[in-house]
């Protein structure tokens, strides 16, 4: 767990070969880090994974604030800076691919790859159902 910006961050390091990039997993809005429990199962051990909890949601609460992706990548990267890593894998379904995409354009040299899962695209206008 980190505080950052007023909010406790609990996020999840599932060791695997340190060879091989590290891939963050960002969940969707009103769910959490167990949402991809079945990828961790089936890539740690292989692979360094990330999950965990974006503020506003299960343990990384109280908020404190107004949710905001900017907010919420900045938290992504100082845990990313904890466990020293420079560049990962980012994988995020929904909201959480949206939060990926925001990583690429503000931090593109900290993107080896992206993975989006049912998210809007964050270079079109948004409809108002995806804000």
């Amino acid at each position: 767990m980190l505080q950052t910006n007023g909010c406790p961050v609990h996020y999840w390091l599932h060791e695997g070969d340190a060879a091989k990039p590290l891939i963050v997993f960002t969940h969707g809005a009103g769910t959490d880090h167990r949402m991809f429990d079945a990828q961790v199962k089936a890539l740690a051990g292989q692979y360094p994974v990330v999950t965990w909890d974006v503020r506003g949601h299960r343990l990384s609460r109280p908020l404190n604030s107004k949710f905001s992706l900017r907010e919420a990548v900045d938290d992504l990267l100082v845990i990313l800076d904890e466990i020293g890593c420079q560049q990962a894998i980012f994988a995020g379904q929904s909201m959480g691919g949206n939060l990926s995409q925001e990583v690429v354009f503000l931090h593109p040299e900290r993107v080896n790859a992206l993975v989006l899962i049912g998210c809007a695209c964050n270079t079109f206008p948004l409809s108002w159902l995806d804000k």
